[in-house]
C-alpha cells in the first residue's frame, strides 16, 4: 500500500537518469483525483493511489529551484531521508 500524501508534503523522488531529488506537492490543480494509470491494468496495485498533477522541485536545502514534474503518483513517491 502507497503511503497517502497531501498538499505541501515534502517527498523524495527516483529518476533513472537523473538520480534521487526532493519535491514538494503543489496545490495547483490538486482538488482534481487523479486515479494512478497502474491501478487500471494491475488489480494488485494499491486503488487508492493518485496522481499528483504538480509536484516542485526543491533543491538538498528544500528550496524551490523554479522546476516542476508532472503527474506523479503516490507510488514513485517516498519519505525523504
Amino acid at each position: 500500500m502507497c503511503k497517502r500524501r497531501d498538499v505541501g508534503d515534502v517527498v523524495l523522488l527516483r529518476d533513472d537518469e537523473e538520480g534521487s531529488y526532493l519535491g514538494r506537492i503543489d496545490a495547483l490543480d490538486s482538488e482534481r483525483r487523479y486515479e494512478c494509470p497502474r491501478c487500471s491494468f494491475d488489480a494488485a496495485h494499491d486503488q487508492e493511489c493518485r496522481e499528483w498533477p504538480n509536484v516542485e522541485v526543491l533543491n538538498d536545502n528544500r528550496q524551490p529551484t523554479g522546476q516542476f514534474v508532472y503527474h506523479v503518483t503516490e507510488c514513485e513517491m517516498s519519505d525523504p531521508v
